[in-house]
């Protein structure tokens, strides 16, 4: 027992700052009646919290990077959602034009849609944050790396920044980003683990812009899919 309860302790080689875990959002929540809809974009409520309306489908978002699509309203789109991936983790949803995304939304476990619109490689970790431990894993913060039209943009957790893709401009926001990996000597479980997470938001932009850093409400816990007996 003290064997093992010694190499959980050591299990977090680099803790990360106090910054860094500050900066992690609140994860993504994506609900709808119905998973496809064509027509004239309908919003209600703000920039965190809306329904986004369209054709049958009515797609209530809680957006941790405060994606304002404001200026969409009105708009002829279609609106598609993946509430779960083959997995049954969370998926995501994508808001498009005739002239592309407006707005993608990652849940982050398997890429619902921003590889098929923006290619396989489109978001990748790049390099490391430091690590927390959460349960019998240890889960490691790191950087996103953004391919655009410009070459690589990279991005922290709850820092937007500008990428342009095919011509338009987008404003994305990290919601966090890391990888797991379980603990050398805890229990073995029938299952698939704990997951790597890569979620984000991009909205698409008329005007890039300086953008303000975006908080994570008090009382909201850190963007986090479990793994196997993680309470």
């Amino acid at each position: 027992m003290l064997s093992i309860v010694a190499l959980i302790a050591c299990a977090v080689e680099t803790p990360a700052s106090e910054e860094v875990l500050a900066a992690q959002l609140e994860a993504l929540s994506v609900e709808a009646s119905a998973t496809t809809g064509t027509g004239t974009l309908a919003l209600t409520g703000d920039d965190a919290d809306f329904v986004a309306t369209v054709g049958d489908a009515a797609v209530t978002v809680h957006s941790p990077a405060h994606s304002d699509l404001s200026a969409w309203a009105d708009a002829d789109v279609t609106i598609s959602v993946q509430l779960t991936d083959e997995s049954g983790f969370p998926g995501g949803a994508e808001i498009a034009d005739a002239d592309g995304a407006l707005w993608v939304a990652e849940a982050g476990v398997s890429p619902a849609f921003a590889n098929t619109r923006f290619g396989e490689d489109f978001a990748t970790y790049g390099g490391d944050l430091g690590q927390e431990q959460r349960g019998d894993y240890v889960v490691t913060f790191a950087e996103v790396v953004f391919q655009t039209d410009d070459g690589e943009v990279t991005a922290t957790a709850g820092a937007p920044v500008t990428l342009t893709l095919g011509g338009l401009d987008f404003r994305a926001t990290v919601i966090t980003a890391y990888t797991a990996e379980q603990i050398p000597g805890t229990p073995e479980y029938d299952c698939m683990g704990k997951p790597d997470v890569l979620s984000y938001e991009l909205v698409r932009v008329v005007e890039p812009t300086a953008w303000t850093p975006v908080v994570r409400p008090d009382g909201l816990s850190l963007a986090n899919v479990k793994g196997c007996a993680e309470e």
